[in-house]
């Protein structure tokens, strides 16, 4: 998922919502989130996170997210709040470039996670 800037709650509802398909689709495991051009996560989509995307997208099978670090220091604060929430039950890490998401992402689940 390649997130482009701010999105409406609705915009952020149906990309959020568009993944879950896919992961339930495809029945994979891991997902790659794109984050350097996001920007704030509205405090009611950080709620609708933790309370419903959260659940259905661990219920649909996923075990690990990469994640390339946002440019702005405050969504990567929001990003962080959202993640800490699911730590004990998904394999979370964070990368710089799109590169070492994807090669962390290709390694087996055993490895350990980057510091």
């Amino acid at each position: 998922m390649e997130w482009q800037g701010w999105a409406s709650p609705t915009e952020f509802k149906a990309a959020n919502d568009a993944l879950v398909q896919a992961i339930t689709e495809h029945h994979s495991t891991k997902v790659l989130g794109d984050s350097r051009q996001i920007k704030v996560i509205q405090k009611t989509d950080q709620e609708w996170v933790n309370r419903d995307w959260f659940p259905r997208i661990l219920g649909a099978g996923l075990t690990r997210m990469a994640l390339v670090l946002p440019k702005s220091g405050l969504a990567k604060m929001n990003i962080d709040d959202l993640v800490s929430r699911v730590a004990d039950r998904l394999d979370v890490a964070y990368f710089a470039t799109l590169d070492d998401a994807r090669e962390w992402l290709a390694r087996p689940a055993t490895e350990e996670i980057p510091a």
